[in-house]
């Protein structure tokens, strides 16, 4: 009896240990970077935005209500996934509540896609270098 409670307390500790593995691996801060002619954003729930895919691109110092999380992570300020806004509908964010600027991308097919860094500054330097992109975008003859 003494082995059979002292293998379920293992499993139990086990358990519980790969949870806060999990939990601190996904709310780890997204790596965001432009790259041949790309958005990638690695990490939990990653993405590749071709740039010119991108309809437009806003900087906000303050975002849409959000409304629910219909697949991802909602921990604390750290928002990663599928969620819905309040005039908006769904969208995809990558996003810390609490570190304003936040970009907002629209793409030609509709999607709304939010995200930020920890640092201010990187999210507005991605930001410039997304409306050159766009800029260079429309300057250009199709």
């Amino acid at each position: 009896m003494k082995n059979m409670n002292a293998g379920l307390i293992i499993g139990i500790l086990l358990m519980c240990a790969g949870i806060v593995v999990l939990l601190v691996s996904m709310t780890r801060p997204n790596k965001i970077e432009i790259t041949d002619g790309s958005l990638v954003i690695s990490g939990s729930y990653s993405t590749t935005l071709k740039l010119d895919s991108i309809e437009s691109a806003e900087l906000l110092d303050s975002l849409p209500k959000i409304t629910i999380r219909t697949n991802g992570i909602a921990l604390g300020d750290v928002m990663i996934g599928h969620f819905r806004m309040k005039e908006i509908g769904a969208c995809r964010l990558h996003l810390n509540l609490d570190r304003p600027p936040f970009v907002h991308i629209v793409t030609g097919d509709g999607k709304h896609i939010f995200f930020n860094t920890k640092d201010a500054s990187r999210t507005r330097e991605l930001f410039d270098e997304l409306s050159a992109a766009e800029n260079q975008s429309k300057a250009s003859p199709e």
